[in-house]
């Protein structure tokens, strides 16, 4: 167990992919929309733990622009970058 500055919150920090498995979500979400929805409600409940807001969380995402016509091996990739809105509380909404 791990308690995070005194907020309250405890627990093991890890994901369940199980958990994350049984939500409802877009037929067109992956799994890291799920994870980043996740972290995203994570944070939200921290800082209301807290008694903090939280503004909407800006992330970076790298993007791999190697076609399939491309030979294999070394990386080329690009950043995509994202303000995420921290307003949305419904899992399945944020994903």
């Amino acid at each position: 167990m791990v308690a995070l500055d005194g907020c309250g919150a405890t627990g093991p920090w890890n994901a369940n992919s199980a958990i994350l498995a049984e939500r409802p979500r877009p037929p067109e979400a992956r799994s890291n929309d799920a994870y980043f929805a996740a972290l995203l409600g994570g944070q939200r409940r921290y800082c209301a733990a807290k008694g903090e807001g939280l503004q909407d969380v800006p992330i970076s995402i790298p993007v791999a622009m190697r076609a399939a016509a491309d030979a294999k091996g070394g990386n080329d990739l690009a950043a995509a970058y994202f303000l995420v809105p921290s307003s949305i509380t419904d899992p399945t909404e944020r994903i």
